[in-house]
């Protein structure tokens, strides 16, 4: 999702390179404590996964060949729930940590840390582009009411 939404978006190209880039890593220490627990990733879901972000990619704005003003929004919204539920996974992971030898080496609070700045980055970004679609003048917030 997040390479999609970069071709679109130049002002925020560098913010989405590093977020990919923090995405990356904090995958890399979930696949390293999972490998800690004994816990081996599940193909089916893998390909769950996959799948549905794909189905995600579809127009829901009722037309095949253009975005809708409020696509980038959307986009914006599940990559925020996702960071939050990266988030909720790492504060899990802390509060267990305590009586689970093999996670006290891991730093919990801080990749919580990082997610929640990576939640009020996007947050930002949100309001911005809600902004940008308010104030178009070719009415841009019309037709998108007018498509729901």
């Amino acid at each position: 999702m997040i390479r999609e939404t970069s071709a679109d978006a130049d002002d925020h190209r560098s913010f989405l390179v590093e977020l990919q880039k923090a995405i990356d890593s904090d995958l890399a220490t979930l696949e390293t404590v999972m490998e800690r627990l004994d816990i081996s990733p599940s193909r089916s879901k893998d390909i769950l996964l996959r799948l549905g972000e794909r189905f995600g990619r579809g127009k829901l704005n009722g037309s095949v060949t253009s975005r809708s003003p409020l696509s980038r929004l959307l986009e914006l919204e599940a990559l925020e729930a996702g960071i939050r539920s990266k988030q909720r996974l790492w504060s899990s992971l802390e509060a267990m940590a305590p009586s689970v030898p093999n996670l006290q080496s891991f730093d919990f609070q801080g990749l919580w840390t990082k997610a929640d700045r990576q939640v009020r980055e996007v947050g930002e970004w949100h309001v911005d582009v809600a902004r940008g679609i308010v104030e178009r003048p070719d009415s841009a917030a019309a037709a998108a009411s007018a498509q729901v």
